[in-house]
């Protein structure tokens, strides 16, 4: 099943075997469930069942990238510490599970170099070589489907998911949705969110 950003008209999957998660992508489903858990127990405002709803389908994005991507999670991926006598394959799947792992956040080239011990120019080459693309634009593009699946099944505003997707502006999140999907986000929103048809 792949992503382009447009409600699928029926949805298939096959999982063939299961999947093991590392300690990185087992922390971080574990620590959406917690959120998804508070968020349900404590219903604190009139906005809980839309954050609710958009942790669960964060939920079930990462698990669809796990199952897509599932080369970049393995389990053996050692710390990122221990990476410096590892070949460049490995180095470039701790790098990209990284990037799954903290999207949310402010994330920049210069931030993956220095966290991963290593220089922006040989940590760009490996991510292109695995990926096929430069390290940010994998990391937009993952950025903005995600975006695409908040703004088509939940009624969170742009802001709060600009903000809770790392995008550092809400311009710099405007340019990159519409150069990758063909529409502003609010377009998007209103082509495709079936809450409000």
């Amino acid at each position: 099943m792949t992503f382009d950003g447009k409600p699928p008209s029926c949805l298939h999957t096959h999982v063939h075997q299961p999947v093991r998660l590392g300690p990185g992508p087992a922390a971080r489903l574990a620590a959406l469930f917690a959120t998804l858990g508070d968020e349900l127990e404590r219903q604190p405002d009139s906005g809980w069942p839309c954050r609710s709803r958009s942790y669960f389908f964060e939920i079930l994005f990462l698990i669809q990238r796990i199952y897509e991507a599932g080369k970049y999670f393995r389990p053996d991926l050692p710390e990122i510490s221990q990476l410096g006598e590892l070949d460049a394959e490995t180095k470039a799947h701790a790098v990209i599970q990284y990037m799954h792992m903290h999207y949310q956040e402010k994330l920049t080239l210069d931030d993956l170099a220095r966290t991963f011990y290593t220089n922006r120019t040989t940590l760009e080459r490996q991510v292109r070589e695995a990926t096929g693309m430069p390290a940010m634009a994998y990391l937009a593009r993952m950025r903005i489907q995600l975006a695409a699946l908040l703004l088509r099944d939940t009624e969170m505003d742009i802001p709060t998911i600009v903000t809770r997707l790392g995008f550092s502006d809400p311009s710099q999140f405007r340019r990159a949705f519409r150069k990758q999907l063909g529409f502003s986000p609010s377009e998007y929103r209103r082509r495709y969110n079936w809450m409000i048809h």
